[in-house]
């Protein structure tokens, strides 16, 4: 076993030296030969090949930009329900007496796998008003408007084309606010434990919303006439219309309902927690 190897030692090491040996102008000539073909095949390649491959880089960045938007789409989804998960945890007093490390995380996951099942979303439905045969109903069209998106997006990666996700939810998401109406889909936003208003979180120094007294604590719930449930309406609002055109907006400040007059425009406020009733 040993001899074999001293042999291929030894046929390497030849190698090496007749290379190192060899005339200079040996190892140009080479390298002259080795390169040019592959310089002379790219400068001489047909146009069409050169507008396909580039097609083919393009694609494959579209592609990649793509998915891209669906892991964020994945993402923004899953820290909803984190956050559902974990103001249900805060509501549930701890035994700090007999739960463990271990114990309490599987708890946790329990819990969160439960308040996500459809039986327990259907019975907070019920609590919010609605009866078992629309909330029903109501889950059977949420189950549809996430099948649609996966269709939209199985079909945009067959076909290349770029498609904004986030446009295609806020779209569906807005029939489905039509389809219920504004009373039904504020109690159906208080049921699932989702936002129903923007509460100001801090107003920045010499901003719009300074000038007109808003404070942190308030929720904005109207913006020119448009019902305000989160900080994307809010944001959608504010872009229509003329920029800089004076409009109102109405708040609720410790239950009482106020009515502000802004330019339309950014704010200038962060949103802070609460927007739950």
């Amino acid at each position: 076993m040993v001899k074999p190897v001293l042999i291929l030692v030894a046929v390497l090491a030849g190698g090496l030296a007749v290379a190192y040996l060899a005339p200079q102008e040996l190892k140009d000539d080479a390298t002259n030969l080795a390169v040019t073909p592959a310089l002379q095949t790219a400068e001489d390649a047909p146009l069409a090949a050169r507008v396909q491959e580039l097609e083919r880089v393009i694609a494959e960045e579209r592609q990649a930009r793509q998915l891209l938007q669906e892991e964020l789409l994945y993402l923004t989804e899953e820290i909803e329900l984190l956050r559902d998960g974990r103001r249900a945890a805060a509501a549930v007093p701890a035994d700090s007496a007999t739960v463990t490390t271990e114990p309490a995380v599987e708890t946790r996951r329990e819990r969160f796998a439960r308040r996500n099942s459809p039986e327990f979303r259907t019975q907070r439905l019920i609590d919010a008003g609605f009866s078992p045969e629309r909330a029903e109903l109501i889950l059977q069209r949420e189950a549809q408007a996430r099948l649609s998106m996966m269709e939209a997006r199985y079909a945009a990666q067959r076909s290349g084309d770029d498609v904004d996700y986030r446009a295609l939810r806020q779209a569906d998401a807005a029939a489905f606010r039509n389809e219920l109406g504004p009373v039904e889909y504020e109690r159906y936003l208080e049921g699932t434990g989702r936002s129903t208003a923007v509460v100001v979180g801090s107003v920045l120094d010499t901003s719009p919303a300074q000038q007109v007294g808003l404070q942190p604590g308030d929720r904005i719930v109207n913006y020119d006439g448009t019902r305000i449930y989160n900080m994307s309406d809010l944001n959608q609002a504010m872009l229509a219309g003329q920029a800089g055109e004076t409009v109102a907006a109405q708040i609720i400040r410790d239950g009482v309902t106020m009515q502000v007059a802004v330019r339309r425009g950014p704010l200038g406020i962060t949103a802070g927690r609460g927007g739950r009733r």
